[in-house]
């Protein structure tokens, strides 16, 4: 006879675990999308690109919503619209003038939510012509270098108090994410305009072309890149040695350095001031070349003075690295005997002096915008 076994049945799982799994598997597929959305934007993309990739990867986000991403004038107060998705439709509006919304957003720099649709009524919000009037919405400016440049805006047409904290707080790191693309859409194209303009030779052209290939592929790594402008810079400057600094402080720091010349040892500095070629050039934000640094006045240039007897160069030239405006560091081109350079290699400097700028900026945009994902 076969005693009675008992059946041990595993208990039911409480509502509270299955709504905190269903909001941790939600909360996933968002961060892998989100993931998508920044590795699709990639270096070199135009502005029309990027817009229209974003947009078709933030409607899978946030399924059923209106989707809007704007550039944005803030002198004009104009919006252009270039990717509008509501209810399944695409939307291609002429250029318009700004509401109250979008000023608003554009004015604070900071995401807005509206949760119903007497609070757009209050506000004097207006409606895209052939759009649906908006019941709840977020709008998150893109903003660079500290100006309004565009926007993202997620709205519903069918429901009030649709989005929440966690809905506006993702949105804003999606915003991050394209006002770094933009900003690296905008950089590319000042330096393949500026390459037109000074008609460099092919070759110049292929060193350009292999350090916009090592910028894209070393978003978060800066040296490679500083190593590949070196590298070119001395090729077609035809010089004996490059050294690349940047600004800390009141202190100029080696980060990049080819050739054979005598250089700073590891962990040395020069100090920030006008008495060294390299620290005038970034003080004044101009191109300094020098002839024959042995003829240096110990009056005008004492620390440069100093310097030159350790390292016995002779020929050199040194540009800064500007960005918007600000100085963050110089390349120095040197020569181990007296040929000053050409009209021609002192425009040329300036080109790479852009390129590491730019590495500098992008690495510094990446890295905000990827710890900003890190902490969501």
């Amino acid at each position: 006879m076969t005693p009675n076994k008992s059946v041990h049945t595993p208990p039911e799982p409480q509502p509270e675990y299955l709504e905190l799994e269903k909001k941790l598997q939600t909360r996933q597929a968002e961060l892998d999308l989100l993931k998508g959305i920044q590795d699709g934007l990639a270096f070199g993309l135009d502005i029309d690109s990027i817009f229209e990739q974003a947009g078709e990867r933030i409607v899978k986000l946030f399924p059923g919503k209106g989707v809007a991403l704007y550039t944005y004038d803030p002198v004009e107060e104009t919006g252009n619209a270039k990717f509008i998705l509501e209810n399944g439709v695409r939307h291609y509006p002429p250029p318009f003038q700004s509401g109250p919304i979008a000023k608003k957003a554009a004015a604070t720099k900071k995401p807005l939510m509206i949760s119903t649709r007497a609070e757009f009524e209050a506000m004097g919000a207006i409606t895209v012509p052939g759009t649906s009037p908006s019941l709840s919405g977020m709008y998150t400016p893109l903003i660079v270098n500290d100006v309004p440049v565009g926007a993202l805006n997620i709205e519903s047409t069918t429901e009030e108090h649709a989005f929440d904290e966690s809905d506006l707080e993702l949105v804003s790191t999606i915003a991050g994410s394209l006002s770094v693309a933009l900003e690296n859409a905008r950089l590319f194209d000042e330096l393949q305009k500026r390459n037109i303009e000074l008609g460099e030779a092919l070759e110049h052209k292929s060193a350009t072309s292999e350090i916009l290939h090592v910028m894209a592929g070393s978003q978060s790594e800066i040296q490679p890149v500083l190593d590949a402008v070196a590298t070119n810079a001395a090729k077609l400057c035809e010089a004996d040695d490059v050294q690349i600094y940047r600004v800390e402080e009141d202190r100029l720091l080696q980060v990049a350095h080819i050739g054979s010349l005598p250089a700073l040892q590891d962990g040395e500095s020069l100090p920030l001031v006008t008495g060294l070629i390299t620290g005038r050039a970034v003080l004044e934000q101009r191109t300094i070349h020098t002839p024959d640094s042995e003829q240096i006045s110990p009056t005008d240039f004492p620390e440069s003075y100093e310097l030159q007897k350790r390292l016995k160069h002779r020929s050199v030239i040194v540009t800064p690295l500007v960005l918007e405006g600000k100085a963050i560091g110089a390349i120095v081109v040197r020569r181990n005997q007296v040929q000053p350079f050409t009209d021609d290699q002192i425009a040329l400097l300036r080109t790479f002096a852009d390129q590491a700028a730019i590495a500098i900026e992008n690495v510094r945009l990446f890295r905000e915008t990827e710890q900003r994902a890190n902490e969501l």
